[in-house]
């Protein structure tokens, strides 16, 4: 007799479900999100080893990915960038549930010729590249060829020129 008050409850209340459903869906990012975090930090302790690398760090970043079928915005968080000889990593700085949206942890080949970085406005950078650039773990679910444009916006205006010089530096 208590399982059908229950279940005529759940019938008549669709809002426990519902918020079951929605936090089983966070929960499910948030896991994701966290792995994330963690092979991030993976590649920032082995990047840290190498002496040409240049670190930047909260660095706030802004994904906007267009393809043939369709465009998507990502939510902004700070990231670490290390830039090297042949490619710019975007690192985790700190946990965010919202990683998996910005392209974290993943790098851009710079020695592309596809790759364009020029300043926007007084603190920040954008920066435009397809998936042939991309490396990341979930580069295979991009059927289509898809377009990033990444705004990179720094803390201070010489924060932003340092930046630039140094991927100019590197992209020679």
């Amino acid at each position: 007799m208590t399982f059908n008050l229950n279940f005529i409850y759940f019938q008549i209340n669709p809002f426990l479900p519902i918020v079951f459903c929605w936090i089983g869906i966070f929960l499910f990012f948030g896991g994701i999100s966290f792995w994330l975090f963690k092979k991030g930090n993976r590649i920032k302790r082995n990047l840290k080893t190498d002496p040409e690398m240049k670190f930047f760090q909260n660095v706030e970043i802004h994904v906007v990915s267009k393809s043939k079928l369709s465009y998507n915005f990502s939510i902004p968080c700070k990231v670490d960038l290390a830039i090297g000889r042949d490619e710019i990593h975007f690192l985790p700085g700190k946990f965010n549930v919202f990683i998996l949206t910005n392209l974290i942890p993943s790098s851009v080949n710079l020695k592309t010729h596809e790759i364009e970085i020029h300043p926007e406005f007084s603190k920040s950078l954008k920066l435009k590249f397809n998936s042939d650039a991309l490396q990341a773990f979930f580069k295979k679910f991009y059927f289509l060829r898809i377009d990033f444009e990444c705004s990179l916006t720094c803390e201070s205006e010489q924060k932003r020129e340092d930046l630039l010089q140094v991927i100019k530096m590197y992209n020679k």
